[in-house]
């Protein structure tokens, strides 16, 4: 159960990362100068995100191994 909780969360983290990296790019495509400034402490938040960043930093490292040995494993499945 444990692992079936990293790999989600991992898998959920993944596409968050890659849904705001999208958006941010198409907003800086959409405007006149093709720029996007990206402020991380306006309202005094740098502290809160440094902190969530490195509490997941654990779970989606153990998530991708995860996914990395599952691969591997199924690759090794397909050889032989």
């Amino acid at each position: 159960m444990k692992g079936i909780f990293v790999r989600l969360f991992t898998l959920s983290l993944f596409l968050t990362v890659y849904f705001v990296m999208l958006l941010t790019f198409l907003v800086a495509w959409m405007s006149q100068e093709k720029v996007v400034v990206v402020a991380i402490n306006n309202y005094g938040e740098a502290a809160i995100e440094l902190a969530l960043l490195l509490i997941s930093f654990v779970p989606t490292l153990i998530g991708t191994g995860y996914f990395v040995s599952d691969t591997v494993k199924e690759l090794e499945k397909g050889r032989k």
